[in-house]
């Protein structure tokens, strides 16, 4: 039994039948109808926009005897001459027929007319004509500006910038233009009802995706799906034409990049390469989900324009409520150049794996990695900003202060996400929220460590940038006192010697001129000790049980 692909199939016979290009269909069937025939068009534009298919349909509707609304009626005399093989359609590929000698023997069969009775005119369409050599141009430059009154050309190309000015200013170009996703998987499914073919939207959806603008790129798509399939072409069946990885998979690949969890995103990649998947493909997966967070964190009409399975689209918008704009756009920056470059890149994984620590870690100190630092950071203070904060009572040496032993007052504390706060024998944790003018409030310490990063962005000082954005430097003010607690002795000693600069940014952010202690940081600050906590919160605020 004889098989035909759906795009063939399918191939529009008339302006009716045609999707899209309305504008271009307007204008054709005008002259049409006007009887004002060009002798030279140039139809352009990428791949499976229907070039070929409208120069067939314009070359039956200038020879129709009775063209409905410009369109080929199909039913006379010469419609049925053009439908089948004519020597008066001449298609002619230009890509193995490019030299002057092929443009000789063009230009001595276009002074004979048609040699069918029923046909007035003689059509030429030349396909992929931007290749034909300079010398073929020139030798056809004369014929094409002034061919016989019986001929007209039809020019296709897919690179238009490469063709002469000569040859385009003797020709009415029509720029035809990729098609809507949307309006893809409408046709997609008419074809699919006419073929009885069963099948799921997302299904359609996917499809489209696919077929990137291009009607045949679609069909094709769709005709592998059908094949594929056990009579319902599914989503999942879609996935699996198209090697595409499990979007859920890829989500939550997504998701413990853009958190910074990289061991967890390194080991589901090396579970990705135990299956077998193909790691250029993995990281163009990636960087379109990126984009599609982008899309659905900036956009709150993303739903309808993204045309995603309602859970897909809801783990997205879950994953773009976690994660800062700065962030998603530095990632996707990342990612965007990273299938070119792993094509011709011996170790695809490596490239693949160093990209998402790049992510991950926040890695240099350009302005990018700087402002997702800063994003993070003020993600994170709205999260504190949410939580409880713990309040700690505990015992104090009665020589370190004297105060009243029947009186012992709360010291509260910021707690750290990760960890709850040591507890001495005999003191007693409570909750409580602190008020928002309290520095040490939720998040307090945080929201001046992140003005400090803003100030001295402001001030392009990259070092100091890079200090104030690590995760390990911790700023919190009390009283008229500043402490800064820095990760790295280095780090100490050059901030010790900017101490005039960081004065100034203190007083520029909290109004008064603050007693700046800058100190290294230990392993983990013991909230036991009488004299630390007299040092942190005051003598007024610590008492004796």
């Amino acid at each position: 039994m004889e098989s035909t692909s759906l795009y063939r199939k399918y191939r529009p016979q008339n302006f009716d039948e045609a999707i899209g290009q309305e504008g271009i269909v307007r204008i054709l069937r005008n002259m049409i109808s006007s009887g004002n025939i060009p002798h030279a068009l140039l139809f352009t534009g990428t791949r499976g926009t229907g070039k070929t298919s409208f120069a067939r349909i314009f070359a039956k509707a200038v020879n129709c005897l009775s063209p409905k609304n410009g369109s080929p009626c199909g039913e006379c005399a010469a419609c049925r001459a053009m439908a089948n093989t004519s020597i008066d359609l001449m298609e002619i590929d230009a890509a193995s027929n490019n030299g002057v000698d092929d443009i000789r023997a063009l230009r001595e069969s276009v002074v004979y007319p048609p040699a069918d009775a029923t046909l007035r005119y003689k059509v030429y369409i030349i396909d992929e004509v931007h290749q034909l050599t300079s010398a073929a141009f020139n030798a056809f430059l004369k014929t094409l500006e002034e061919p016989p009154a019986h001929c007209i050309f039809i020019l296709a190309t897919t690179e238009a910038q490469k063709l002469p000015a000569t040859i385009l200013s003797r020709c009415l170009r029509f720029d035809f233009r990729l098609y809507d996703q949307a309006l893809l998987a409408e046709h997609v499914g008419k074809v699919f009802d006419k073929e009885g073919i069963r099948y799921t939207k997302d299904a359609l959806t996917a499809i489209a995706r696919a077929g990137n603008g291009s009607v045949r790129d679609t069909l094709s798509v769709a005709d592998t799906c059908i094949s594929a399939s056990d009579g319902d072409v599914t989503y999942d069946v879609v996935l699996r034409v198209l090697g595409a990885n499990d979007p859920l998979v890829i989500a939550s690949l997504v998701e413990h990049i853009l958190c910074g969890e990289m061991g967890q995103a390194l080991a589901k990649v090396q579970s990705l390469a135990d299956q077998g998947k193909n790691m250029q493909v993995l990281a163009r997966d990636l960087g379109a989900y990126i984009r599609d967070l982008m899309i659905a964190k900036a956009d709150s009409g993303a739903e309808a324009y993204l045309a995603l399975p309602k859970e897909l689209f809801a783990r997205i918008k879950e994953i773009a409520a976690k994660v800062p704009q700065a962030v998603i756009v530095r990632a996707m920056g990342i990612f965007s150049g990273l299938d070119s470059t792993m094509r011709y890149a011996s170790s695809p994984r490596f490239l693949l794996e160093q990209a998402i620590a790049k992510v991950c870690l926040n890695a240099g100190a350009d302005e990018e990695v700087l402002l997702a630092r800063i994003a993070q950071m003020e993600q994170k203070i709205v999260e504190l900003s949410k939580r409880p904060v713990v309040a700690v009572s505990a015992p104090v040496q009665q020589e370190a202060v004297q105060a009243a032993p029947e009186a012992p007052t709360e010291v509260e504390v910021p707690v750290a996400e990760s960890e709850a706060p040591t507890l001495v024998e005999g003191a007693v944790a409570v909750v409580s929220t602190l008020p928002d003018e309290d520095m040490l409030a939720a998040g307090g310490g945080l929201k001046l460590k992140a003005q400090f990063a803003l100030a001295v962005e402001k001030k392009k000082l990259p070092m100091m940038m890079v200090i104030f954005t690590n995760p390990a430097t911790n700023i919190y003010a009390r009283e008229s006192k500043l402490y800064i607690t820095l990760a790295e002795a280095g780090d100490v000693e050059y901030c010790n010697g900017k101490l005039q600069l960081i004065t100034e940014i203190a007083q520029g952010i909290m109004g008064v001129t603050p007693q700046i202690i800058i100190r290294q940081a230990t392993k983990k600050q013991n909230f036991d000790d009488s004299a630390a906590l007299v040092e942190l919160f005051g003598a007024s605020k610590v008492t004796k049980k």
